[in-house]
């Protein structure tokens, strides 16, 4: 297997994940991003939610306090856009180096890269 953090890279969704886990013998990390489906109370740093653009997802969320209105959250830039693009590359990195055989990056369901037109 490749060990470079890039080579092995690939867009997958779960099922796929799951076979390529299967066929290959060994462990795929699964990345992803949640974007604007995220709440503060949710997260360790109680930030407010990113995402491609300022429009609320209109549902609530269960939180430590019961359900929340999930806030609208705040729209990424262009050169953020460009630094979660990086953060998912350093993490891919990082699992491979940590003995991860692949990486998936999680797309549907919502999901930041999903939300980006």
């Amino acid at each position: 297997m490749a060990k470079d953090g890039a080579t092995f890279i690939k867009a997958l969704d779960l099922k796929q994940v799951d076979i390529l886990g299967f066929s290959i013998g060994g462990m795929v990390a699964q990345e992803l991003h949640v974007g604007r489906v995220s709440h503060p109370d949710n997260t360790p740093h109680h930030r407010q939610p990113v995402a491609p653009s300022a429009i609320a997802p209109g549902v609530e969320m269960y939180t430590a306090e019961g359900k929340k209105d999930i806030p609208t959250p705040r729209e990424l830039g262009r050169n953020e856009i460009k630094e979660v693009i990086q953060e998912f590359r350093t993490a891919a990195a990082a699992a491979i180096e940590a003995g991860a055989d692949g990486v998936g990056l999680r797309g549907a369901n919502g999901y930041l890269i999903q939300q980006i037109p």
